[in-house]
């Protein structure tokens, strides 16, 4: 069972993972919205928006591991990451999985 110093910093954490996923769903709405009539322009700025997000959950992850590793100690805040981490991946595969690739 985590610290109850855990779970100030989990709320946190799990706050700004909100704020991001909130971003990644207006960017697949603009995707979807742009799918028929996709140009290259707008191709490469949903991409480079796609990995500004990516860039940013990676930053955030990186930013409360530290904060974990403070109030539990840093073998279970690696844990707490890794499983984090697969918790995301199976996320974004099953998202993806549901995205249409572009058809230009």
């Amino acid at each position: 069972m985590p610290e109850p110093g855990f779970w100030p910093v989990y709320r946190k954490y799990d706050a700004e993972l909100t704020g991001l996923n909130d971003q990644m769903i207006a960017l697949i709405k603009d995707y979807d919205k742009s799918y028929d009539t996709m140009t290259d322009d707008k191709a490469d700025a949903l991409t480079k928006r796609l990995f500004s997000l990516l860039g940013k959950r990676l930053k955030l992850q990186e930013k409360y591991y530290k904060e974990v590793a403070k109030v539990l100690d840093p073998t279970l805040a690696a844990k707490f990451m890794q499983i984090e981490r697969q918790l995301l991946a199976v996320i974004d595969l099953q998202v993806s999985s549901e995205i249409p690739l572009i058809t230009k």
